[in-house]
C-alpha cells in the first residue's frame, strides 16, 4: 500500500471509523485507490453513511436536523441512541420525536393519546423514563375499566424544544389521518409565541426561523433580542398592547382552533392545557376565545412557582415529580370530563386532588382578566415611551424593541417595536445609509399597527431623517406597533449572517 493510500485513510479516519474500516476493506480488494473512486465506494454503503453521519452529528454541538416543512422547522435528528443533551441521554425514533418507535398509522384496537408540546413535554432536562406520558399510561393501565381489556394504549410525546404553537398545530395536523389519537394535549406555555428558531451545521440552532426564512435574522421572541442588550430582559410581546402582540395571539388562536376542530372530526377529544404562569389571563382571553371550557384546562401559577416541581430556580421546567403531577392532573381530567371513553379509567382520589390544587386555582386566576389589563396598562404607563434613542439605549428602552435591531442599530429585513402614542399625527424616524452602490433600488415598507404609512428608499445620502403622516385612526390608540420591511440588505456580520439594511438612530412619534 502506498503513500497516497495511507494519507486518505488518514483524513478519513476522523470522520467516522466506520467508514475507515469501510475504506480499509476497499483498499485491500481493490486496484483502485484514488481519493475520488474511495469517496464513491464508500458512498454506496447505507450503512457506512449513516454511521459515518452519527460521528459528525456527535462532535457537533447539537442534536437537531431541519424538516421540510417550514411550519415545523425542526424535529430531531432521526434514529439517534442515547446522545447526550443538556445532562441527559437522548434518543429518537425515526420520526424525529423523543419517543418509541410506534406505527404512524395507529393499530386496529389500540387507544393513542398524543401530548402536543415544546420542551415541557419533550422532557427538557430529565430522562425519558420520567416523562409526564410514561406516568399517565402507567396510571391508565392500572385502573382502566372493566370491559376495555388489555387493547393497547399508547401515550406519544410530541414535542420538541423551542416548538411554538404554529409548528406544534401543523405537525399534528398534517398527520390526524394517519396518526388518528383518540385524545390530544396540547401543552402551551408562556413562550410559545416566540419565533421558531431553525437550524445550522450539525444540528445546533440557528438564528433565523424557517417560517419566515424572508426575515433573516430579525427575528422575535418575549425577551430582548441579545445582540441588543447584554442582559436579556421580557418585553411587552405577550401584553397584547399593540398589534404586534395582538396578531401573534390572533394567528395562535387561530391555528389552535384549527386543530381542535379536526382533532374532533376525526372522532378525538382535544383539551388545551395552559400553563402560562403570571399571563394566565391573557391566554384565556386570547389563546381560547373559541374553545369551550370542555376543552380548556390551566396550570396554576402557585405550581408553576413551586420549586419541588422545577429543575431550578432559574428553570421553569418540569422535574420528575412535575411530571408526575402532570401526569395526574391529566388523569383527573381524563376522569372528570369522561375523555377515554373506551377505556372508562376508574375515579382516582389522587388526580382528582391534584385537579382541585392545579386546575381550580388556574382557571381563578385566567378569570381576573380586566383586573390583569389594568396592571399591565399601569406597568406600561411607566414603562413605555413615544421615542427611543437607539444611539444612548437604556435598559427601560430596550423592552421596547421585539426584534430586528440591535445594539449599534442595524435593521434586519424585519424589525417591529412598541411606541407609546400621544394623540401623535406623524412618525419620524432619523439614521443613516449604506453606500448606496450596495442597496440601489432597495426600499423599506414603513408600517404603523396595520397601516402602511409610507416607504423609505434605502440608496441615497447617507444622512436619513424622514417622516410620515399618521392615519386619523391611530389617534387614540394608546400603544402602536412601528415595523420595518426591507426588500434587500448587505451582512454585516458574514461569520453569525447578522444583515442590516440601513442604521437607525432615533425613532419617534411626534
Amino acid at each position: 500500500m502506498g503513500p497516497k493510500a495511507l494519507r486518505i485513510i488518514l483524513a478519513l479516519s476522523s470522520t467516522a471509523l466506520a467508514l475507515l474500516a469501510a475504506v480499509v476493506f476497499l483498499l485491500l480488494r481493490s486496484p483502485e485507490s484514488d481519493p475520488e473512486t474511495l469517496r464513491e465506494l464508500a458512498l454506496e454503503s447505507d450503512e457506512i453513511r449513516t454511521a459515518a453521519m452519527r460521528e459528525l452529528v456527535a462532535r457537533g454541538d447539537g442534536v437537531w436536523d431541519s424538516f421540510s416543512d417550514p411550519d415545523v422547522g425542526r424535529v430531531l435528528q432521526r434514529n439517534v441512541e442515547e446522545r447526550e443533551f443538556r445532562g441527559v441521554a437522548v434518543s429518537s425514533n425515526e420520526f424525529g420525536m423523543r419517543e418509541r418507535p410506534y406505527e404512524l398509522v395507529k393499530p386496529e384496537g389500540t387507544t393513542r393519546i398524543a401530548l402536543l408540546g415544546d420542551s415541557f413535554v419533550f422532557g427538557y432536562k430529565v430522562p425519558a423514563q420520567d416523562r409526564l406520558g410514561v406516568f399517565l399510561e402507567g396510571y391508565l393501565n392500572e385502573r382502566r375499566g372493566q370491559g376495555s381489556g388489555d387493547s393497547p394504549l399508547e401515550c406519544l410525546h410530541l414535542g420538541i424544544s423551542s416548538w411554538n404553537v404554529q409548528a406544534e398545530c401543523a405537525y399534528l395536523r398534517r398527520q390526524l389521518h394517519l396518526l388518528q389519537p383518540d385524545l390530544v394535549v396540547h401543552v402551551v406555555v408562556v413562550n410559545d409565541l416566540d419565533d421558531l428558531q431553525g437550524v445550522r451545521g450539525f444540528g445546533a440552532m440557528g438564528g433565523f426561523s424557517p417560517q419566515f426564512r424572508h426575515r433573516a435574522n430579525g427575528t422575535f421572541t418575549m425577551m430582548t433580542p441579545a445582540s441588543l442588550w447584554p442582559r436579556r430582559v421580557q418585553n411587552f410581546l405577550l401584553d397584547a398592547l399593540d398589534h404586534v402582540s395582538r396578531e401573534r395571539y390572533r394567528r395562535a388562536a387561530g391555528e389552535i382552533a384549527r386543530l381542535a376542530k379536526a382533532v374532533e372530526e376525526m372522532g378525538g377529544r382535544y383539551v388545551l392545557l395552559i400553563a402560562w404562569d403570571s399571563f394566565n389571563p391573557m391566554a384565556h382571553k386570547y389563546l381560547a376565545p373559541e374553545l369551550p371550557a370542555q376543552q380548556v384546562a390551566f396550570v396554576s401559577r402557585t405550581f408553576t412557582e413551586d420549586l419541588r416541581y422545577r429543575i431550578g430556580r432559574s428553570d421553569r421546567h418540569w422535574n420528575r415529580a412535575g411530571h408526575e403531577r402532570m401526569a395526574q392532573l391529566l388523569y383527573g381530567l381524563i376522569t372528570e370530563r369522561d375523555l377515554l371513553p373506551s377505556l372508562r379509567p376508574a375515579s382516582w382520589d389522587a388526580a382528582t386532588q391534584v385537579v382541585r390544587e392545579v386546575h381550580h386555582p388556574g382557571v381563578a386566576e385566567a378569570s381576573f382578566v380586566d383586573r390583569y389589563e389594568q396592571s399591565l396598562r399601569k406597568r406600561a404607563e411607566e414603562q413605555i415611551r413615544p421615542m427611543l434613542d437607539i444611539a444612548g439605549l437604556k435598559q427601560r428602552q430596550a423592552k421596547q424593541i421585539y426584534g430586528g435591531v440591535d445594539a449599534q442599530g442595524h435593521v434586519a429585513p424585519f424589525a417591529a417595536m412598541i411606541l407609546a402614542n400621544r394623540s401623535a399625527d406623524r412618525l419620524r424616524l432619523v439614521g443613516q445609509r449604506h453606500p448606496a452602490s450596495l442597496l440601489e433600488g432597495g426600499e423599506a415598507h414603513i408600517y404603523v399597527d396595520e397601516f402602511e404609512v409610507g416607504r423609505l428608499s434605502l440608496a441615497g445620502p447617507k444622512r436619513l431623517e424622514e417622516e410620515y403622516e399618521l392615519p386619523e385612526e391611530l389617534r387614540e390608540r394608546p400603544y402602536v406597533s412601528v415595523r420595518m420591511e426591507t426588500s434587500d440588505h448587505i451582512l454585516v456580520d458574514v461569520a453569525r449572517g447578522t444583515c442590516s439594511s440601513f442604521l437607525l438612530q432615533r425613532v419617534e412619534l411626534r
